[in-house]
């Protein structure tokens, strides 16, 4: 009896044992996912605290950048690669793998969705990358305007049903330098570019806190969709104009900026047509806007351009555009309505950037005020603009008048001389007005306060606006 009992404690210790060891395992695998990425679980939870005003301290603040592919086209990849002098640690739901500093890992959609499918775990199958050292990350395929592209930070990959989503996972701090550097010169004065690191810090802080984007696990991209990111690689001063702000940010819920004013904010009531082909006319002063050679451009566009996007925004087929006139501005000369009649009828073009796309200029030389000549655009440089008609240069011959129907009652316009101004939405902040404001002695918060008003007000993450001098 005696000899059952204690077969029976021993048993008993053995199961506890068996027990703990069990749970410790567990605990350990569960550790090893998180270090992948977050769960679904996970995103939940940060929703949650973020609804609640549990948003994580600054010093903490993670920010996930989707990066696009070379020239920002596309949004996801189909193959990829990654390399860092420091070498590579690359984790996957059930496996790790040592990348040699220089040498290249490469993974194509084929062989991640293989592998997604294998997987049996909670959330979303992801592999990340991480850099042995403090060293950057350089993806060799991605083409920006500074050449190769380099990351700090870490990279989580994710597959969707059309390819490979890269999120750059980097301190909000660490991410700002590279998008004071993309979005404005490093040669624009000091002040103006502290101005434009508090303009990108509120920017991406709204998105971090709204989670817009968190069906991709990103926050936002590095494309002109958001706000560039390393196009431009950091520089001193972006460093020390992020760092020389850290934590300050607006009271705005949307931070606009855009490039060079036409120069009519603040001016009389421009929406009347002669009033604003007035001014448009008048010589800006040398120095308005910094310089910029934009503030005044000119650009011809054919007929054929303008029916084409025509037809393709509308799901009409025009053959001929016979009128285009300018039927609304805002006070400040935005052109918010565009009338077009054509062979087929007649359609009004509304808002500023719905204008500048049927008036797009892909492949069109664009003349701006330096004698300088830009053909890289897509879109209209802004919706600041009066526009004349080109009339056919011959007249109808006598057989083409006895051919032609009511509907091509006669020839239609060779296209459109547009006389515009500025560059941009013409909302916020002008990033040239800022550099000429910082030249003629302003500081960065001066500079916020004149385009944002009360609501340029700074104050620090965390704080009540309003509570900072």
């Amino acid at each position: 009896m005696l000899f059952s009992e204690k077969k029976g404690k021993w048993i008993r210790i053995f199961f506890v044992l068996c027990f703990l060891a069990v749970a410790g395992l567990s605990l350990w695998i569960l550790e090893q996912y998180a270090k992948v990425g977050e769960t679904a679980e996970d995103l939940e939870k940060e929703d949650k605290n973020d609804k609640m005003g549990n948003a994580p301290k600054e010093d903490e603040m993670q920010i996930r950048v989707q990066i696009c592919g070379s020239d920002y086209e596309g949004k996801v990849h189909q193959k990829t690669a990654f390399r860092c002098a420091a070498g590579l640690t690359v984790l996957g739901a059930d496996w790790k793998k040592e990348v040699g500093a220089q040498d290249v890992w490469e993974m194509d959609f084929q062989e991640f969705q293989e592998m997604e499918k294998q997987y049996t775990g909670a959330g979303k199958y992801q592999i990340k990358i991480i850099p042995n050292g403090d060293a950057k990350i350089e993806i060799p395929g991605i083409k920006r305007a500074s050449g190769t592209a380099f990351y700090r930070g870490s990279f989580v990959l994710e597959g969707t049903e059309e390819g490979i989503l890269l999120i750059n996972v980097l301190p909000l701090e660490e991410y700002l330098g590279a998008v004071v550097a993309s979005e404005m010169p490093s040669y624009y004065p000091f002040e103006a570019q502290r101005a434009q690191a508090v303009c990108a810090r509120t920017y991406a802080m709204n998105h971090i806190k709204n989670r817009k984007n968190r069906e991709t696990g990103a926050d936002l991209d590095d494309s002109v969709s958001f706000q560039v990111y390393n196009n431009y690689q950091e520089t001193e001063s972006s460093r020390k104009a992020v760092e020389s702000t850290e934590g300050q940010v607006m009271d705005l819920e949307e931070v606009w900026y855009y490039s060079t004013s036409c120069g009519t904010s603040g001016r009389e009531d421009l929406s009347d047509e002669s009033a604003f082909r007035e001014y448009l006319s008048q010589e800006p002063e040398e120095e308005a806007e910094y310089g910029s050679p934009w503030i005044r451009w000119e650009a011809e566009l054919p007929a054929e351009q303008i029916l084409a996007h025509v037809n393709q925004a509308f799901g009409v087929s025009w053959q001929s555009l016979y009128e285009a006139e300018i039927q609304e501005r805002n006070p400040d000369g935005q052109v918010q309505n565009l009338w077009l009649r054509g062979d087929q009828g007649e359609i009004s073009v509304e808002g500023e950037y719905a204008v500048r796309e049927i008036l797009g200029v892909k492949g069109i030389p664009v003349n701006l005020r330096d004698g300088s000549v830009s053909e890289n655009m897509s879109l209209l440089p802004s919706a600041y603009f009066y526009l004349e008609e080109i009339l056919p240069e011959e007249e109808t011959t006598e057989q083409e008048k006895e051919e032609t129907s009511p509907q091509t009652e006669r020839r239609g316009l060779s296209g459109l001389k547009i006389y515009g101004g500025g560059y941009g939405h013409g909302l916020g902040m002008s990033q040239y007005g800022a550099a000429q404001m910082a030249q003629e002695g302003a500081d960065y918060q001066e500079i916020l306060l004149f385009y944002y008003q009360e609501s340029g007000k700074i104050h620090e993450v965390g704080e009540e606006s309003g509570t900072s001098d």
